[in-house]
């Protein structure tokens, strides 16, 4: 019985520690390239400061598509938006999605990010 409590408490620390490591990971938003993978710091979008890229030419390549979410969320919002509980949260992403994005939608992928490393019920998805 001893073993086992261990077990499950190594475990438990192992997965706490992956979903802690998942948080910090940024990734170009033109190219996909982890931070991890690139020899130098990815820079930060200064309008919306929430997406990534690898170099200045690749988040103007990417304008286009970025124009659109490029909006800074105003602190009500971004405390709105992390308050929100599993089920509003992912039917709001959903619904950013469908239309395209929004300036929410990262600050929404973040709140449902954190609601399922809290393990959110799986009647919370549907």
């Amino acid at each position: 019985a001893e073993q086992n409590w261990r077990q499950k408490l190594a475990a438990a620390h192992s997965r706490a520690s992956k979903r802690h490591a998942m948080r910090d990971v940024r990734a170009c938003a033109a190219t996909g390239a982890l931070q991890a993978d690139t020899a130098t710091p990815l820079l930060r979008c200064a309008r919306c400061r929430s997406t990534h890229y690898v170099d200045a030419a690749r988040q103007r390549a990417h304008w286009p598509a970025h124009r659109r979410t490029c909006l800074p969320l105003g602190d009500g919002e971004k405390e709105r938006v992390a308050n929100l509980k599993a089920p509003r949260a992912f039917a709001e992403l959903a619904g950013d999605l469908r239309a395209g994005g929004s300036a929410r939608t990262v600050a929404l992928l973040r709140r449902c990010r954190v609601v399922l490393d809290q393990g959110a019920p799986p009647g919370d998805f549907e």
